[in-house]
């Protein structure tokens, strides 16, 4: 006959309800609970328990490896939207417009890398991959990005050199169909959700006349996080972000 072990006794004396108020100190264990006066009964419901206990334990250590695996490959890439600033940052946003199935991102520093030259905007978004990057951004239209981050709002600034950089592309590449998107984490230091519209209504009003976009990474995180809700598509996040001026918010 297989003995109670002090494991069972144990588990069971922490399992019952006083064992997991604060207000009452710890429960010493009843010799009567000991191997020498333990019916065959009350045996099975310990060894029960034991079985019990170490399922719980390896189901959770499954669901623990499982939490860190999603947000290490998925979550936590997104997650860098709302957090991360520099280069960091545009990784994330390089990732993100790539999950929404642009055809063609091409990270300008990448682009530029062997070039001697002072790079401007961050990002460019083509609707087409069949031609060189060079045939495209002289001949389609483009949507240029720039990435802005800090613990405040957009400086005015931020919201002239949108212009400024979408000119000097014009004239380099001679094309005027050029779209400039400024993509900011802005009061990065703040939970997203509290964060204050980054953007002054005359920023708004004047990138709204030049055709330009103004967009936080938090509206960004929260039209994917839609997406992945089934609340919206890919398709419909890419076609606001594209036609929409001004301030930028996506329905769905």
């Amino acid at each position: 006959m297989s003995e109670i072990t002090p494991k069972s006794v144990e588990e069971s004396e922490s399992s019952r309800p006083e064992a997991e108020n604060p207000d009452i100190g710890p429960q010493e264990t009843s010799w009567l609970d000991t191997p020498d006066y333990v019916f065959p009964g009350l045996l099975d419901v310990y060894k029960e328990l034991d079985e019990e206990n170490d399922r719980h334990r390896q189901v959770t250590a499954r669901l623990k490896e499982r939490v860190e695996e999603i947000k290490s490959s998925e979550q936590g890439q997104f997650n860098r939207l709302l957090t991360a600033e520099g280069k960091d940052l545009q990784e994330a946003v390089v990732k993100a417009l790539k999950y929404l199935n642009w055809l063609n991102v091409v990270d300008v520093n990448e682009y530029w890398k062997r070039v001697i030259r002072v790079k401007e905007e961050d990002i460019w978004l083509l609707d087409e991959d069949e031609k060189s990057t060079e045939q495209l951004i002289r001949d389609s239209p483009v949507t240029m990005v720039t990435l802005r981050s800090g613990p405040a709002g957009a400086s005015d600034e931020d919201c002239l050199n949108l212009q400024r950089y979408k000119g000097r592309r014009m004239q380099e590449f001679n094309n005027t169909k050029l779209k400039a998107v400024l993509i900011g984490n802005y009061f990065s230091q703040v939970e997203a959700k509290l964060r204050e519209v980054p953007f002054t209504e005359s920023q708004v009003t004047e990138a709204a006349k030049d055709g330009n976009g103004l967009l936080t990474t938090y509206e960004l995180f929260k039209a994917i996080k839609a997406e992945k809700e089934k609340k919206t598509t890919k398709e419909a996040i890419r076609e606001q972000f594209t036609s929409k001026v001004g301030l930028i918010t996506f329905e769905y």
